[in-house]
């Protein structure tokens, strides 16, 4: 920049111009992107505890409901270690009902915020449609990333207490509802609002302060971080650099969305305990990945995009 009096040029930090000696204004632009960065944050944080405190409002409610429609948890006299426990299991047992129903709120409040701005909703979150040719790559995508994820994790020297902590992380969220249930709000539901959340949303208005990759890897470890037990945010982080560039390849999160489905599903189903197959899947899971990635990253291929 250029002093307004002398013009000779000065540094972005400096207060004083060194000629003429006349205070110097700070860079607006970089107070303005500043501002941006902080704001895309702020809403960024916004949405995301808007996601968890309808989940727990939906939760309260219903074992609010549970606790007044048996009399047998409110008796006189009752023990509350034997209440918490009780409550505990109908929560468990429950589960994916209540993020069910909490998830479809989500949804539903969305749509109403947008609208009642003024703001198309699919805009809002870059639920954009794409060619359809992309869908089977990216769910086929997403099914070797599981793969490659979870095969990689049990070949990883770590502590026992790890595997331990994820592992009882994931059942507690599993309940024992009906597996259909269980299905529809892991892999559908809860793929599609994560999507929405920390991709449409998080990196649309991160970029608005900072550069795409800053704005997907800023994602991307919120989205880890959201995921609780120590190995769950490792490999989530990684899996939100991967969905946030696939939202940014195609401008839409459909495709992070299919892809995200499709890894949540494959945790239903990947259950091998043969060695020789289970090598045979994971090599084969590691080539469709670079296969895939060179596909859906670096090429702009007609026979997928066009």
């Amino acid at each position: 920049m250029k002093c307004p009096r002398c013009q000779n040029e000065y540094s972005d930090n400096a207060r004083f111009c060194a000629d003429c000696g006349i205070p110097l204004t700070p860079h607006p632009k970089k107070e303005a992107k500043a501002g941006k960065v902080i704001v895309g944050i702020l809403k960024t944080l916004c949405y995301i505890f808007l996601m968890v405190g309808i989940q727990n409002l939906v939760s309260t409610v219903f074992l609010t409901t549970a606790v007044l429609s048996d009399s047998s948890l409110i008796i006189e006299g009752f023990d509350y270690e034997i209440l918490v426990g009780r409550l505990e299991k109908i929560l468990y047992e429950n589960i994916s009902i209540i993020l069910l129903v909490a998830n479809l709120l989500i949804i539903l409040f969305l749509s109403l915020f947008f609208t009642l701005r003024k703001k198309n909703p699919f805009d809002e979150v870059m639920l954009r449609p794409v060619k359809w040719r992309v869908l089977p790559f990216c769910a086929l995508y997403g099914i070797a990333l599981n793969v490659f994820v979870s095969v990689t994790l049990t070949f990883l020297p770590l502590p026992t207490e790890l595997f331990e902590a994820l592992d009882s992380q994931y059942a507690d969220l599993m309940g024992n509802t009906n597996i259909l249930i269980e299905i529809l709000n892991t892999a559908v539901i809860t793929g599609l609002i994560e999507e929405i959340i920390f991709r449409g949303l998080a990196i649309s208005r991160l970029k608005r302060g900072m550069s795409r990759g800053f704005a997907i890897a800023v994602s991307a470890v919120i989205f880890g971080l959201f995921h609780g037990a120590f190995l769950a945010v490792c490999y989530a982080t990684v899996l939100g650099v991967v969905f946030g560039l696939l939202t940014e390849r195609y401008d839409s999160i459909v495709p992070s969305v299919i892809c995200h489905m499709f890894f949540n599903l494959t945790s239903f189903f990947l259950d091998i305990e043969n060695g020789f197959v289970i090598m045979a899947v994971y090599f084969a899971s590691a080539a469709i990945l670079v296969l895939f990635s060179y596909l859906l990253f670096k090429r702009d291929s007609e026979e997928i995009t066009e």
